[in-house]
């Protein structure tokens, strides 16, 4: 009987992460659809497809609830970047495979990306600080290029910091222009631009041609 009540409390507990994330999933989707200055806790629950309560018992407010999503969905998708761009076979390899999995996001997932991308910086301080700091391990990940074989060792320090405002700068327009599905089309244009910026054109060009190769 014990062991059965420990089976039990536990997915209870799994139960309640679940419906914890579900409701983390729906204020990110209807915040960038809707704006979050429009967001509140009905139109939340309606999305999830729960209850008010549930959503009470875990989040005192929308505000709440919002900044809680972010950053885990923010740190999630950077940890995904970064993990793609390690498994790639050198260092231009894992530039495409990190920033496909950026692209690809914003394609299938428009309105959460659209949180990410531009409403978490309008948001409390709170999310605008991740924001930067996603921005920044970003940017120190880019910054590695200088390190390698063929680089120039000499690009100016704001380099990845640049790089990753381009990127960021215009997929915001992308998602403002409802156009997010395009995102995968800039595979090319955001390798060769970013190599460019570390290595020669020679290099930047190759690996662009093989971006767009990829599909």
């Amino acid at each position: 009987m014990r062991g059965s009540t420990s089976r039990e409390e536990g997915d209870g507990a799994h139960e309640r992460g679940g419906q914890k994330q579900i409701l983390c999933d729906a204020v990110l989707r209807v915040a960038g659809r809707e704006g979050l200055e429009n967001t509140n806790v009905q139109v939340v629950v309606e999305d999830a497809q729960t209850t008010r309560d549930s959503f009470h018992r875990f989040f005192g407010s929308i505000d709440e609830c919002f900044r809680f999503a972010y950053d885990r969905r923010a740190q999630e998708l950077c940890e995904k970047m970064l993990a793609a761009g390690r498994e790639g076979t050198d260092w231009p390899a894992g530039l495409r495979r990190a920033l496909r999995v950026l692209l690809e996001f914003v394609a299938e997932q428009p309105h959460t990306a659209k949180s990410l991308i531009i409403e978490g910086s309008r948001a409390s301080s709170s999310t605008a600080e991740t924001q930067e700091l996603v921005l920044k391990r970003l940017a120190r990940a880019l910054d590695s290029a200088r390190r390698q074989s063929g680089s120039r060792h000499a690009a100016p320090p704001l380099t990845g910091d640049l790089m990753v405002g381009a990127i960021t700068n215009t997929l915001h327009w992308l998602l403002v222009k409802g156009e997010s599905s395009r995102a995968p089309d800039l595979l090319g244009d955001y390798t060769y631009l970013t190599l460019l910026a570390f290595f020669d054109e020679e290099t930047a060009y190759r690996e662009m041609e093989s971006a767009e190769e990829e599909g």
